[in-house]
């Protein structure tokens, strides 16, 4: 789905990892649709548990250059970014620095790019 944009990243030198997170519908995961109740409670740990697994990833940026030798000594972590869409936009603006005020709403905490179709740079 997310293709185009993940090729022109890796052709202008980014390294993308795009993980799977385990409440992905390709894994199966449905979402509970017939309670509010129970939609809000789900959103809340899909965000969370999303956060964890780039939190992890971040962590984890040593290794990955270690695991895979074309990428020894290339990386430049102090030049990341965390993109996402829908439910992937929450855990990347959180691990970017943003802050939950509510279950609803996230507060600007640091300066942080968006990309839209609409913007003038």
């Amino acid at each position: 789905m997310y293709k185009g944009f993940t090729d022109f990243w890796a052709s202008h030198g980014y390294v993308v990892i795009q993980p799977t997170h385990m409440d992905s519908r390709s894994l199966g995961f449905e979402t509970k649709r017939n309670n509010l109740r129970e939609m809000y409670s789900q959103m809340l740990y899909v965000t969370d548990s999303r956060r964890q697994d780039m939190s992890f990833i971040l962590d984890s940026l040593d290794l990955i250059q270690e695991m895979v030798p074309d990428l020894k000594g290339k990386l430049d972590t102090s030049k990341l970014v965390a993109a996402g869409h829908s439910m992937g936009a929450a855990p990347a603006m959180l691990v970017s620095g943003m802050k939950l005020v509510n279950q609803w709403t996230v507060m600007k905490r640091v300066p942080i790019k968006t990309v839209s179709k609409h913007s003038d740079d």
